[in-house]
């Protein structure tokens, strides 16, 4: 796990620096963790832009969502880049949820399953699946 680790604040510090870069406002927190080798949960604490922020206050609801939502196209096309990069492992899957109300962010990626050296078993785990794979 100490790889991940490693993986995990070298992310954490790039993806904040990619955020900020393309929204103009840096969180102030990004958490990054591997939940297991295939999937990765990022989580922004106040990730919310001024903008966003003026627009909620200003009951403008609608016209928020609709920039969050364009902030967010652009961002996850890079963000799957810069993780694919890091990683070394195609993402398959992209899930994401702002709440501007609290000013989080979560993204969910899911990264295509490594390809092992070795053969794995597929079998259901009977013992006679197990002895003709041997003889």
């Amino acid at each position: 796990m100490n790889k991940f680790r490693s993986i995990e604040e070298t992310l954490a510090h790039k993806i904040c620096s990619l955020y900020q870069s393309l929204v103009g406002h840096a969180p102030d927190l990004v958490t990054c963790q591997f939940l297991n080798q295939e999937q990765l949960v990022l989580i922004f604490q106040n990730a919310i832009s001024p903008v966003e922020q003026l627009l909620f206050r200003m009951e403008q609801q609608p016209l928020a969502k609709q920039v969050r939502s364009q902030i967010d196209l652009t961002f996850h096309e890079q963000l799957i880049g810069l993780v694919e990069k890091s990683t070394q492992r195609s993402i398959i899957d992209l899930l994401s949820e702002s709440k501007i109300e609290t000013g989080r962010k979560s993204i969910i990626l899911v990264l295509k399953p490594a390809v092992l050296a070795s053969s794995t078993y597929a079998g259901n785990g009977s013992s006679s699946e197990k002895a003709s794979e041997k003889g």
